[in-house]
């Protein structure tokens, strides 16, 4: 979504966005309202709401009905450390209890449309690139085995593993290099040409949080965020069971 916004020409006061990826977790799971259908319930509450992953509809849920994105700054990552006193106490004053997600401010911009691109391999490599360049980075999903990552592979970790076409993760593709060499990866592929890839797993991780990843791996789910400004006057209209 922020790379889609920047390819807009599109900037928070002449800055790059910078969107709430806890403000998304929480409100994912939690509203203060019991009558909302996205309530979740865990064993030992609001703690284990950020180990619980998510998936491509569920976050279109969240943008959908409008609970945001907001910006960093109104939900900052940093206040990750509390989330397990969260709203846990109705008589102490908490972080999130009893608040709205647009209680967090307006959000940051609003989802026009979302494009669902399938499954990725040969059929639509092209389509791939050409939605890339024109609307940015793009959410894929695999599967994440430790063992099919190899860190000698020209100076960044190179993935493909040919033994699951599960999925477990969700990343996003940023660019590709199609003279990308089969020997780069420990599992190797038949052909050259790979994916660049986005990992959210820190700068710390891979080079500098990116890897690259084979055109022949099983890559499920790839989708497409089109976004635009916030407009106070639009509403919201949805159907609900």
């Amino acid at each position: 979504m922020e790379s889609n916004y920047l390819t807009q020409g599109l900037t928070f006061a002449g800055a790059a966005p910078d969107l709430s990826e806890l403000h998304m977790a929480w409100f994912t799971y939690k509203d203060p309202d019991p009558g909302h259908s996205y309530n979740f319930a865990f064993d030992d509450d609001h703690k284990n709401i950020l180990d619980q992953g998510g998936n491509v509809t569920m976050s279109t849920a969240y943008l959908g009905r409008g609970s945001g994105p907001v910006k960093e700054t109104a939900m900052p990552y940093t206040a990750a450390g509390n989330v397990s006193t969260w709203g846990s106490d109705a008589t102490t004053e908490s972080y999130v209890n009893g608040r709205k997600p647009r209680d967090f401010g307006s959000p940051a911009m609003k989802l026009r449309e979302r494009y669902d691109l399938g499954d990725v391999d040969s059929s639509n490599r092209d389509l791939v690139k050409e939605m890339l360049m024109k609307h940015g980075a793009i959410q894929i999903s695999y599967w994440a085995g430790a063992g099919a990552y190899s860190p000698e592979g020209n100076g960044t970790y190179a993935y493909f593993n040919n033994y699951s076409t599960y999925t477990n993760h969700a990343v996003c593709i940023v660019g590709w290099d199609d003279t990308y060499s089969k020997t780069n990866f420990a599992n190797q592929p038949t052909t050259d040409g790979a994916w660049l890839v986005r990992n959210s797993w820190g700068e710390d991780w891979g080079n500098e949080g990116y890897f690259y990843m084979s055109y022949e791996q099983y890559i499920a789910r790839a989708t497409v965020f089109i976004v635009g400004k916030e407009n106070p006057n639009e509403k919201y209209y949805q159907n609900q069971p």
